[in-house]
């Protein structure tokens, strides 16, 4: 990931065009919020957007929340999930996460020196197996919809920067061609 961001700025840096550059940048920002990042360490990211997984050690829940304490440390972070009354949640969320391996989406807060991350939308939160692939028949989608737009965004910036690399070779004409006028008109 930091590889591809390094590229982007290095991209961004050699652009003649400004809005290639403000795409290119946006594209960036766009993929920050795809890298995954361990429950352990998401208090280093508050008021980031984040992909954060971990471990479920211990739920609970009060009223239409269900607490997810994630990570091994203390819990490292806490996963408050919004219950409505009608949703798309697991029937009974704490016990369904517990033990489990997730992989969630949203900003990391801090809230009374505990970080968490709220929970409204059950397609932001996916169990995975210890290889990090989403278990089939876990709630969501997006983390996989994550993962494509941003192997589609790293083919663009690939293309981009190939095409930035064209420009700058020197000798090159890259100028669209004159288009030829009809035989049969006069030029005056």
């Amino acid at each position: 990931m930091n590889a591809m961001m390094n590229r982007l700025v290095s991209c961004v840096f050699r652009m003649r065009s400004p809005a290639l550059a403000i795409v290119l940048l946006s594209a960036s920002v766009a993929l920050a919020a795809t890298e995954t990042i361990s429950a352990t360490v998401a208090g280093l990211y508050v008021g980031e957007q984040k992909t954060v997984e971990g471990k479920v050690v211990a739920a609970e829940r009060d009223a239409n929340v269900v607490k997810l304490h994630v990570g091994d440390k203390s819990p490292a972070m806490t996963v408050s999930l919004v219950i409505e009354l009608i949703n798309r949640f697991p029937e009974t969320p704490e016990t369904y996460y517990l033990n489990r391996m997730i992989r969630v989406v949203g900003v990391v807060e801090r809230f009374r020196g505990v970080v968490e991350m709220t929970v409204r939308d059950p397609d932001n939160i996916v169990v995975v197996d210890n290889r990090g692939v989403v278990v089939a028949g876990s709630t969501g989608a997006p983390v996989n919809d994550l993962q494509q737009r941003y192997d589609a965004l790293n083919q663009r910036v690939q293309q981009l920067e190939q095409r930035v690399h064209e420009l700058d070779k020197p000798g090159q004409d890259t100028a669209p061609a004159e288009p030829q006028s009809d035989k049969g008109e006069r030029d005056e």
